[in-house]
């Protein structure tokens, strides 16, 4: 907002800035200068125009180039026209530059002397606007200033122009809008009454519709309970016959069990007389080897007491 604020400020400026310039140098030009100045060709706008004008004067002088029939004389005297004419349009690019330096300049002081008056900083900014009023006082900026203010002009009137234009346009497209709302409401009219017309049908068609589809709910509950009627009845037939198939399961389970039982008994045993078999075993394997080892100690004895007595 204080960016928009201050850039609106600035073109108020700028266009008071110019005006107060174009009278001041109006009045503190001599007359001298003035004479100068109106012997000098005019300053133009911008490089645009500047290009343009150069331009038109080359086509000038290939136009007017001699040919090489004409004496050396005619020639010297065609050329030394021909450069006037150079150095003019020279004269008036230097200008032209210069003029489009000192312009940046001016705007880069008058932007600096609304950034310092924003600040706060009274005397800097009126330093900074001083020094931009200053490099316009130049005399070859008052041609340039001119071309500036009549270009402005233009654009207010292009631009006002434009206004007018679009206020024209604008009530163009009103007037069509109104017509068109016009048009519209007939229409929606026409479509408001068709749609009633079809809402009608479709509330008769829809009426038909619930009453088919009442029938065949109907129709499809009847066949609904039949059915629930029929799979209880094979239900019952099932569960009867789940009934014996559990007692038939049932009293082969308890035989199996029985039976797996009795085997299981029969195991036990076997296994138990298997483990006092073993354990006969073991016990008389052990008596055989006390035995073995009893004969031993006496043969290992025996031994000893022969070789004691031979010893002796």
């Amino acid at each position: 907002m204080k960016d928009s604020l201050r850039l609106a400020l600035s073109a108020v400026f700028i266009s008071l800035f110019l005006s107060v310039i174009s009278s001041v140098r109006a009045d503190e030009l001599p007359a001298a200068g003035q004479g100068a100045k109106s012997q000098e060709a005019p300053a133009v706008s911008d490089e645009v125009q500047a290009k343009e004008t150069e331009t038109v004067q080359q086509d000038v002088i290939e136009k007017s180039m001699p040919s090489y029939s004409l004496n050396l004389k005619q020639l010297i005297k065609e050329a030394q026209v021909n450069i006037k004419k150079v150095d003019a349009q020279i004269k008036e690019q230097e200008v032209l530059k210069r003029n489009q330096e000192r312009e940046a300049k001016v705007k880069e002081l008058f932007s600096k002397g609304n950034d310092l008056y924003g600040n706060g900083l009274l005397q800097e900014a009126r330093a900074a606007w001083q020094e931009a009023i200053g490099i316009t006082k130049d005399p070859e900026m008052s041609g340039y200033i001119k071309e500036a203010e009549k270009k402005a002009l233009e654009e207010e009137r292009a631009k006002e122009e434009e206004q007018a234009r679009l206020e024209k346009q604008k009530r163009d497209e009103e007037a069509a809008a109104r017509k068109k709302a016009a048009e519209e409401k007939k229409q929606a009219a026409l479509e408001a009454k068709r749609k009633t017309q079809a809402e009608a049908e479709a509330k008769r068609q829809q009426d038909l519709a619930q009453k088919e589809q009442e029938r065949q709910q109907k129709a499809e509950q009847i066949k609904i309970e039949k059915q629930k009627r029929d799979e209880e009845a094979a239900a019952k037939k099932q569960a009867a016959e789940e009934k014996k198939q559990s007692a038939l399961e049932a009293k082969n389970r308890a035989r199996v069990e029985a039976e797996a039982r009795r085997q299981e008994e029969l195991n036990r045993r076997e296994a138990e007389r298997k483990a006092k078999a073993e354990q006969a075993k073991i016990e008389k394997e052990r008596k055989q080897e006390e035995c073995r080892i009893k004969k031993e100690k006496a043969r290992l004895e025996k031994e000893r007491k022969k070789e004691e007595a031979t010893s002796r």
